[in-house]
């Protein structure tokens, strides 16, 4: 395995999660989130195995010449852990991103079991599941397990082996230039538990500032989410209220779009009988 990453491997006999065989933790070298990580393993053990993924960048390590941005980077972790998973032969694994915060619920036994019955009956199928997203819009009936249609934050995804095969086999890792932008507009299906289990917060860093410049429009909506929405909610500091807020503006605004739509067919529909 290429020295740019190292793995350390911790082994825990009362995991959260039965149905995830491992947790892989991205940490980016010196980046002074080492100590929240191992704080938060003290607390909360999601899985009987977990990796903590030393990074060293690609500012600090010479990696492919495709691999130039902090977008890209993180992408090359993905498939290098999507990799390792594969030689290990694991099924779903949980990728957390080294600024996640689990929320204390995750510990409540109802709420795993209910995210182990899911994975257990999807074990087949290709997905990815949030344990905690940004979510600006996502089916709204109620379930427990609704579909992610718009939104921001890979910080908490659980993996099946369908999905990461499904990329190492079908999509190019050179294709791909934000990986939160690959599963907005991708084809690979994707939920969410109903309340947020996992925490990220939105802070102002130089690598934020630089997402996207290579890209004008994608520039203005990371400043827009970043510099606007998040301060407002105040997720640049603060998981909540921000993210429950959220939870109820993408629920609400589903059925918004939905009602306008079935409003907009209503009048198609009824200006037709009108004309005959």
């Amino acid at each position: 395995m290429s020295s740019a990453y190292l793995f350390k491997e911790y082994n825990y006999d009362d995991p959260i999660f039965r149905n995830v065989d491992a947790t892989y933790i991205i940490h980016l070298e010196s980046n002074g989130r080492l100590a929240s990580i191992k704080n938060q393993l003290f607390l909360y053990h999601p899985t009987s195995k977990v990796f903590i993924v030393f990074n060293k960048g690609f500012k600090n390590f010479k990696k492919e010449d495709h691999v130039n941005t902090p977008a890209k980077d993180l992408i090359d972790v993905f498939y290098t852990i999507f990799k390792d998973a594969r030689s290990k032969e694991f099924q779903n694994i949980l990728i957390l991103e080294d600024d996640f915060i689990f929320s204390k619920n995750i510990n409540d036994m109802e709420h795993s079991n209910k995210i182990d019955y899911f994975l257990e009956n999807n074990a087949a199928n290709n997905f990815v599941y949030y344990l905690g997203t940004l979510c600006y819009l996502q089916s709204g009936f109620g379930e427990t397990h609704p579909r992610v249609i718009f939104s921001t934050g890979t910080h908490a995804c659980i993996y099946s082996k369908k999905c990461i095969d499904y990329f190492l086999d079908n999509v190019d890792q050179k294709s791909l230039n934000d990986w939160d932008i690959c599963l907005n507009f991708g084809t690979v299906p994707r939920y969410k538990y109903y309340l947020p289990l996992c925490y990220q917060t939105f802070p102002d860093t130089d690598n934020s500032r630089g997402w996207h410049r290579g890209s004008i429009l994608l520039f203005f909506i990371v400043w827009l989410q970043r510099g606007l929405l998040c301060k407002i909610l105040g997720l640049d500091v603060s998981c909540e209220p921000g993210f429950s807020n959220m939870e109820f503006v993408s629920r609400l605004l589903f059925w918004i779009i939905l009602l306008a739509i079935l409003y907009s067919i209503y009048k198609i529909i009824f200006n037709k009988q009108n004309f005959k």
